[in-house]
């Protein structure tokens, strides 16, 4: 459920004032999450270690108001109930893929069962945006993206960006990889300064690793 915000009374409405002036206002940041043992959880739950962090990270993001809030391109402020991600999925050769939305539920197995169904059922399309089209034009910014990069770990990451206040989070998640018995995977995030600062941001990335060792 979408519940508009008055700027005027807006704890952030300083920050949104300041942030409009500028060309680029998000944040960008790349960090290492623990996940020592998560692809053998997923495998025991039965779910696709994709659709398993995609869970946490999900999770995470309806648990921290500030990552609910949202600017829409004609300024309205408003923040939802919950959040939904938009999934990269790839669909077929050459890299080809399209844009799943799945519903958060905060049960793991419902979520990757009904998420794994709207996968194994989708029909390729010609065109990869549309459902991220779809939400833009009827103005529905109840999602974060989520893409995914597994022969690849990385250190840094630029997102293109539609707008100066674009709002919803934007999220790539890069391959595991093992260090000193232990199990990384690199996950890059873009936010709205105007909506969340950093300390939101470590919020984020704390909560991600604590769900991921679970």
């Amino acid at each position: 459920m979408k519940h508009i915000i008055d700027p005027d009374t807006f704890e952030r409405k300083e920050q949104i004032a300041f942030f409009k002036q500028f060309i680029n206002p998000s944040m960008s940041y790349t960090s290492e999450v623990e996940c020592t043992g998560a692809k053998e959880r997923a495998k025991a739950h039965g779910v696709s270690f994709f659709l398993y962090y995609a869970h946490a990270m999900l999770k995470a993001v309806n648990e921290i108001k500030e990552f609910t809030y949202r600017i829409s391109e004609s300024g309205e402020l408003c923040w939802y109930d919950t959040i939904a991600v938009l999934a990269i999925i790839r669909t077929g050769e050459n890299g080809a893929y399209n844009t799943l939305r799945f519903e958060y539920d905060p049960d793991l197995i419902s979520f990757a069962r009904k998420a794994q169904h709207q996968i194994d059922t989708h029909t390729s399309s010609t065109n990869p945006y549309g459902e991220e089209q779809e939400s833009q034009k009827n103005n529905e910014l109840d999602v974060m993206m989520i893409s995914a990069m597994p022969t690849l770990s990385f250190t840094s990451f630029c997102f293109a960006q539609r707008s100066n206040m674009e709002s919803f989070p934007n999220t790539l998640v890069g391959k595991v990889i093992s260090r000193e018995g232990n199990e990384y995977i690199p996950i890059a995030l873009n936010v709205s300064h105007a909506l969340m600062d950093a300390y939101h941001v470590g919020k984020f990335y704390n909560r991600v690793t604590e769900l991921l060792k679970e």
